[in-house]
């Protein structure tokens, strides 16, 4: 029984994010064959270009186990980031009804063996990572072709099996985080912070601090679109990312 918690704000730049959004809980509802639910917090502020309400009706969603949660900011933002998921994400935590969470992106997919994975039973206390595959291009999205272009998917952290620590296997993790409910309350959800990129390597780093037992399924696979990735410097994200290597919860 696992709850699928995702998190959307639609700004300059990412209106393409209902279709990406569609295609996910399409995606989950077709082949998922256990108890599942998706939340789905919109983060809403001046900023909105558009609202999901405007390309969902509620008996659409509902049809899928799929609710939209609207979520009003209210964190400090010093940076000016666009929007800062830690707080929506802890938004659907606590919504969340099922044992397990699975805490992704919007724009992800999953193989059946990870709906295998859900339906054979998760163990708890234990922090599950996937291998992470990018597709390529497709401009006319549906169920079919997305199928069919898996086939030319990239791994894109294929030293994950190597890296058993969970401090080292950070890089993408915030897509695909799944950890029972009563371990992501035990750490307290995700970091609430000014800090954006770093949140996911906090969460590793805290459920590391708790002694959670790692689990890499390596014929899981999780697909996500191209991104284009860019290193910028800041000094202030890492400073506060240091502050939880040796606490055990996020806030």
């Amino acid at each position: 029984m696992t709850s699928f918690v995702t998190a959307v704000k639609l700004m300059p730049g990412y209106e393409d994010y209902t279709f990406r959004l569609k295609m996910y809980i399409e995606s989950i509802a077709n082949r998922c064959h256990s108890p599942y639910e998706i939340i789905v917090v919109e983060e809403q502020t001046d900023a909105n270009v558009a609202f999901l309400r405007d390309f969902f009706t509620q008996e659409w969603l509902a049809a899928r186990n799929a609710r939209i949660i609207e979520y009003t900011a209210y964190y400090p933002n010093p940076h000016g980031y666009n929007m800062i998921e830690a707080y929506a994400k802890n938004v659907g935590l606590h919504a969340a009804k099922y044992a397990y969470v699975c805490m992704t992106n919007s724009d992800v997919l999953f193989n059946d063996v990870f709906f295998d994975l859900c339906a054979e039973g998760l163990r708890p206390r234990t922090f599950y990572r996937f291998y992470e595959y990018e597709t390529p291009p497709v401009l006319a999205w549906d169920l079919a072709r997305i199928e069919e272009s898996l086939n030319d998917a990239v791994c894109i952290n294929p030293d994950l099996e190597k890296k058993l620590s969970l401090k080292n296997i950070a890089y993408k993790s915030g897509d695909a985080m799944l950890l029972d409910k009563e371990s992501w309350f035990a750490i307290k959800g995700f970091p609430e912070n000014e800090v954006w990129v770093h949140s996911d390597l906090i969460v590793c780093t805290v459920v590391n601090n708790n002694g959670f037992a790692l689990k890499i399924e390596p014929n899981v696979r999780v697909y996500t679109y191209p991104q284009e990735r860019t290193l910028v410097e800041r000094p202030f994200e890492l400073e506060k990312t240091y502050e939880y290597f040796n606490r055990k919860t996020c806030n």
